[in-house]
């Protein structure tokens, strides 16, 4: 899917600059142009899309795996009878999903990938592809949003992500036993005992 976007915005007399995107400034000046914000970039921000742009551009890996393809694709497939949909970042012609992340810091990425669920992500969208008649491959590149816009690449091997593919699929069980019984337990029904001091919360695990 292809969106336009406008670039610019109200400039703020103080500081010389346009407001930012999340600013009330911003939202009264786009409605009274009756425009919608979110299809507007500040400078910026289209400044920061550039620079991470070039810097992707500039990593030969990065730029080699975004360098075939399409963008924005949709896979459909079912899973445990219930119909699923990924939308894949960039799928390439040999069947590798390339999932692009921004990150503050590129050193924490391994613990953010598991902190903010990246791995259900990835292994879910394994799991539809495979279901839809495709083999691939999971990879992410991954951009820091502030200078110097370091970039990396990650690979997620089928193994690494096969306990993840098995947790998608005890979720995808317990959903539809919960359509089925139209009882939508919340987890937390029992008492729990607080884990002792210096055990790790169960997302970093």
């Amino acid at each position: 899917m292809r969106k336009s976007f406008a670039i610019g915005g109200p400039i703020n007399g103080r500081t010389g600059r346009s407001y930012a995107h999340e600013s009330r400034a911003f939202r009264d000046w786009a409605s009274d142009c009756g425009i919608n914000a979110e299809t507007i970039l500040t400078p910026m921000e289209w400044d920061t899309l550039q620079r991470m742009n070039d810097a992707i551009n500039r990593h030969r890996e990065a730029a080699g795996l975004l360098s075939d393809g399409w963008a924005e694709l949709c896979a459909c497939a079912s899973l445990t009878d219930i119909p699923c949909q990924a939308r894949f970042d960039w799928l390439r012609h040999d069947g590798t999903v390339v999932d692009l992340k921004t990150t503050a810091d590129i050193t924490r990425f391994e613990s953010d990938a598991r902190r903010f669920g990246y791995l259900h992500q990835f292994a879910f969208y394994r799991q539809v592809a495979e279901a839809a008649g495709t083999a691939v491959e999971m990879v992410a590149v991954v951009v820091e949003k502030r200078p110097p816009h370091r970039v990396g690449v990650w690979r997620f091997p089928k193994a690494a992500l096969a306990p993840y593919v098995a947790l998608n699929q005890t979720a995808l069980r317990s959903l539809k036993r919960c359509r089925d019984t139209r009882t939508w337990p919340t987890g937390y029904e029992s008492a729990r005992a607080f884990p002792p001091a210096g055990v790790p919360p169960v997302w970093l695990n």
